[in-house]
């Protein structure tokens, strides 16, 4: 999913700023798989679930913006 939108994102040009919306979500969505769903080793555990939710309010901002304009 993360390439797919990546590879629409280059093949199309346009670089607005709503065009990014997908992979924001698709990015919340992977940090926050990766974090409640494997068993990470010892220290990684606590750093991966910090990066999810720094993302998701980082995404939800981001999201917020957008849809404000």
């Amino acid at each position: 999913m993360l390439v797919v939108n990546i590879a629409i994102l280059v093949t199309e040009g346009d670089y607005g700023y709503d065009k990014y919306m997908s992979l924001v979500v698709t990015l919340m969505l992977l940090f926050n798989h990766v974090a409640y769903q494997y068993k990470l080793p010892g220290s990684f555990r606590p750093l991966a679930k910090l990066l999810a939710w720094t993302w998701l309010s980082i995404g939800l901002s981001y999201i917020g913006t957008v849809v404000l304009r």
